[in-house]
């Protein structure tokens, strides 16, 4: 099975997959798929250095993150630029992964599931929610950011509703939550699904 695993900025969807993993499963965070392959494909670096310059890459040939990051979150249409010529890779890249390996579960950890139609490559979807000004502070906390920041960043995303009304399992990673309750959470939907 193709299992998707969302939740919006600060939901704890990155933890629930570290714990997924300790269980055993294997997690595709589709982050780092992204930036491997904006690293390694040929083709894709050609339409990123198309798309926002020569300055894309650095001398070394690594992708130039700081440019990057600063283009898209000033240029939202940069934004959307940049996602229509990563997420086919990275698209493409899930399925290649899911048909070598049918045998097993496969946990596909992405922020934009549903954003970037990978949802339709998902036998099922769990989303992780958590309340806003909780997320707010998580982000916050790890990214040395401030409020407006954290919301401009999350107005960019699905709201936690969105999500909810698409997916298969809700689990809600609040104050008191426990990353190991939501993973047997997780692992039990998972049980009952495969029957």
């Amino acid at each position: 099975m193709l299992i998707g695993l969302t939740g919006g900025i600060g939901s704890g969807k990155s933890a629930v997959s570290r714990g997924l993993r300790e269980m055993g499963y294997q997690v595709l965070d589709t982050d780092k798929i992204a930036r491997e392959l904006m690293e390694t494909d040929q083709e894709l670096r050609a339409e990123i250095r198309e798309c926002f310059g020569l300055l894309a890459y650095q001398s070394d040939g690594r992708l130039n993150r700081q440019l990057i990051a600063s283009t898209v979150f000033t240029h939202p249409s940069s934004l959307e630029r940049l996602n229509s010529i990563v997420h086919p890779k990275v698209i493409e890249y899930v399925r290649d992964y899911a048909a070598r390996h049918k045998e097993q579960t496969t946990i596909v950890e992405s922020a934009i599931l549903f954003e970037s139609a990978m949802d339709s490559l998902c036998d099922a979807v769990v989303t992780v929610s958590a309340p806003e000004p909780l997320r707010i502070k998580r982000v916050k906390r790890r990214d040395l950011c401030s409020d407006d920041a954290v919301r401009q960043r999350m107005s960019r995303q699905l709201t936690d509703e969105q999500r909810e009304q698409k997916s298969d399992l809700i689990i809600t990673n609040g104050e008191n939550a426990k990353i190991s309750d939501l993973c047997l959470q997780v692992n039990n939907f998972l049980c009952n699904f495969a029957g």
